[in-house]
């Protein structure tokens, strides 16, 4: 590339095959980008058709459905609590014969599954 001696204007130089190449540059890297961004599109599009086709073949899972009664608030904590103190605590309230007639189970025997889990 050659540039004039007079700062005022400079002057690139190309010869017609630098400027073709940078032509054929050009559009290659455009094309390929246009290419990646078709593909993610594509995939996009893919993805969420896949998402509609599963809703409607099994459903939405989960959520409020209209026309129902809204769920009933439980104190699920204070449950884990009182069933602690009732059954699991250095001083339980129910002694092991209760614990077996309510769950059908031996205390040592919950316990070893809750263990192994």
């Amino acid at each position: 590339m050659d540039h004039s001696e007079d700062n005022d204007t400079p002057v690139d130089v190309l010869t017609q095959e630098e400027f073709t190449q940078i032509i054929i540059r050009r559009q290659k890297l455009a094309s390929s980008a246009n290419i990646r961004r078709t593909m993610l599109l594509e995939s996009a599009t893919l993805m969420l058709d896949d998402d509609t086709r599963y809703d409607d073949l099994f459903g939405k899972h989960g959520g409020s459905k209209p026309g129902k009664k809204p769920n009933i608030p439980r104190n699920f904590e204070a449950a884990y609590q009182q069933l602690y103190q009732h059954y699991f605590s250095d001083t339980p309230l129910y002694d092991s014969r209760l614990f077996r007639r309510r769950f059908r189970m031996s205390k040592e025997l919950f316990l070893k599954i809750t263990d192994s889990v």
